[in-house]
């Protein structure tokens, strides 16, 4: 079996790509064509000539929501979890470089007779650029007043990343919407002069703060806008290291409680997972009241492991300063619960000495959060 690596005689022009992987070695590409020619898909590798990897796609097509129809469908119903719509150009002038001899015995004593057929087509005429036809869009044009489509494509590298998108009103300062991040979504303006901060934070990535125009999109760095007025909007996440500071921006409590509400549970899942990822590290995990007021603190009992419901709790007294350490903790313990070792992580309660807005602004709600320092 022989997979030839789409160069060309010219790079493709900019399309949507459905990307099911992306190698820094041809031979592991190979592999991965392979297998996902076994598992019914019809992969192509070519060339990214920007970041010097080789992209196995699916489907190229003009069409951005055919493309992301198919990425979610591959997501969907196949193994390849992390599928992605790549926007660009793919293939590069270079010598077609199949795999190593040795590699193609292996692959081909590992796929049965009926798929050879299947294999054999992933190799494409020699001036072809391996070009899927594109789909035809048979769906009337949206009316502007309904909206466009935003596709927030949220990776680390050519690592597509799970999380969300906040947008917030540039002028109030207000969180408008929350989106997912790696799917297309209908958004209307807003606000009058669609005018938009948007914040893309991911435990255990640094986050990234910027401003888009909902009426020009198309002048802000990394964005693209389609001719059939789609909003690809690219950002680039750097993981963090020790010595960041990370604000949770989903974790919540309930009021005068150290107890943690159920929308918490994914941001504080991805900390474990950042933990899990980098086992050298150790993090300190900073509590902050709104105020230094003290009153009642509801608390779970010890033997409660219903962590992000207000269930079977208990109600005492204390200062600020013990709420916001009792909220770190129940943090802690969630994760030493979840197999962290409890030596990794240590407590800082601050109450409210460290506000980030006017305690008693309407931006108030601001300074009760929790915030992860890796050490």
């Amino acid at each position: 079996m022989s997979v030839a690596f789409s160069a060309g005689a010219q790079p493709t022009p900019p399309s949507y790509f459905v990307v099911i992987g992306a190698f820094a070695i041809q031979e592991n590409a190979g592999r991965h064509v392979a297998d996902a020619a076994i598992k019914g898909l019809t992969p192509t590798p070519a060339i990214n000539p920007l970041r010097k990897l080789t992209y196995v796609y699916t489907l190229q097509t003009d069409h951005a929501r055919a493309a992301f129809a198919e990425a979610a469908r591959i997501r969907q119903s196949t193994p390849y979890k992390d599928t992605w719509v790549f926007f660009g150009r793919l293939g590069e002038t270079q010598p077609q470089t199949p795999l190593a001899r040795e590699e193609k015995s292996t692959l081909e004593a590992a796929i049965p007779e009926r798929e050879e057929k299947a294999i054999a087509t992933l190799t494409p005429p020699p001036d072809s650029a391996s070009v899927i036809p594109a789909k035809k869009d048979t769906r009337p044009a949206r009316k502007p007043e309904d909206g466009k489509d935003f596709l927030f494509q949220v990776m680390s590298g050519t690592e597509p990343l799970k999380g969300v998108v906040d947008i917030y009103d540039k002028d109030k300062k207000r969180k408008l919407r929350t989106l997912n991040s790696n799917e297309q979504t209908l958004v209307k303006p807003l606000t009058p002069n669609g005018q938009w901060i948007i914040v893309c934070e991911i435990m255990g990535y640094k986050p990234k703060e910027f401003t888009l125009n909902y009426f020009e999109p198309g002048s802000t760095a990394g964005v693209e806008v389609t001719e059939a007025g789609e909003v690809l909007v690219s950002i680039d996440l750097q993981k963090a290291v020790r010595g960041d500071m990370l604000r949770t921006y989903h974790v919540r409590f309930f009021e005068d409680a150290s107890v943690m509400r159920p929308e918490s549970q994914d941001e504080v899942d991805a900390l474990k997972q950042m933990l899990q990822d980098n086992p050298e590290f150790r993090i300190r995990i900073h509590g902050h009241t709104n105020g230094n007021y003290g009153g009642k603190i509801v608390s779970k009992k010890e033997d409660d492991r219903e962590f992000f419901m207000l269930t079977n709790t208990q109600e005492g007294k204390g200062s600020a300063k013990k709420l916001s350490g009792m909220r770190a903790e129940a943090i802690r313990t969630y994760l030493i619960a979840s197999g962290i070792q409890a030596t990794r992580m240590e407590i800082e309660a601050w109450g409210g000495k460290k506000p980030l807005e006017d305690p008693y602004g309407d931006k108030a709600a601001a300074n009760s959060r929790v915030e992860i320092e890796i050490l």
